[in-house]
């Protein structure tokens, strides 16, 4: 049942990338027009990939069950059982950001020059399914009641969507909510998704509709007068111009190991209060 239901998973985001291949077919890779697209496509990437890590839960807690009987045994110990869980579970989620990746890359039109940013993709949203994927076994381990388990992890999802950044910018989250931007595992994925397209990208501006000017430019260009503005110009009017790909690399590879510490803790403290 575990094995199936990643194999239903993958046949679930190949349709998924591609509806959204043809759905953002083909993006200009100098169109102006185009670049909120572009950031739509990046989140829409990040969240719901993430949030159907929810659908997992259900044979995390099955097999939770049946540990737990063999713990009791003496044939199994909690640390082997998790091991393996997550090298499982790490195969499977590359197999789905691989898969999802190769489809979407090239339909959208993403930046592929050079050709390491495709990985670099590939890298980033596999990191964060790995979180989502942690969160999720941390809940199973927590909770023993699929429907309750699955009620907050679609809940974490879509707390985490909400304030990583992408519906209000980071500079207007209300000071109260700051730290829930930081602890957004989406914010890091997505920004480094975001980062890696934009960046060594140029962007046409349109041609002027009145004598006030030649040109007009969705974003200012950092030489004025310009008729072109960079991907850099367009992440740094949304706050994104230090973006560091190998800090957000290890603050994902951060989460996803107090996640999963998080999961042992709380299986043993249910060993020890059996």
């Amino acid at each position: 049942g575990y094995l199936a239901l990643y194999w239903v998973r993958v046949a679930m985001y190949v349709m998924l990338a591609l509806l959204m291949g043809t759905v953002w077919y083909r993006q200009g890779p100098h169109n102006q027009r185009q670049i909120q697209d572009r950031f739509g496509v990046h989140f829409f990437s990040v969240a719901f990939l993430c949030f159907m890590s929810v659908a997992a839960i259900p044979a995390y807690i099955e097999d939770r069950v049946i540990f737990e009987r063999e713990r009791s045994n003496g044939k199994y110990s909690t640390l082997a059982y998790l091991t393996a869980n997550t090298l499982i579970s790490s195969v499977f989620v590359f197999v789905i950001a691989i898969v999802f990746s190769a489809i979407i890359y090239w339909m959208i039109g993403m930046n592929d020059d050079p050709h390491e940013r495709f990985w670099r993709f590939v890298l980033f949203l596999y990191l964060a399914l790995l979180v989502a994927e942690s969160i999720m076994v941390c809940l199973s381990a927590m909770i023993p009641y699929f429907i309750i388990a699955l009620a907050l992890g679609a809940g974490a999802n879509g707390f985490f969507m909400v304030v990583q950044g992408y519906f209000i910018r980071a500079s207007m989250i209300p000071r109260g909510w700051k730290w829930a931007h930081y602890v957004s595992y989406q914010k890091y994925s997505f920004e480094a998704l975001v980062a890696n397209d934009f960046r060594g990208r140029t962007f046409d501006c349109a041609p002027a509709t009145t004598t006030g000017g030649s040109c007009f430019c969705l974003f200012r260009p950092a030489i004025a007068g310009a008729c072109s503005f960079t991907g850099e110009d367009v992440l740094r009017e949304y706050g994104y111009e230090d973006v560091d790909l190998w800090d957000w690399f290890g603050v994902l590879m951060g989460m996803i190991a107090f996640y999963r510490i998080m999961t042992y803790a709380l299986m043993r403290l249910k060993k020890m209060s059996v």
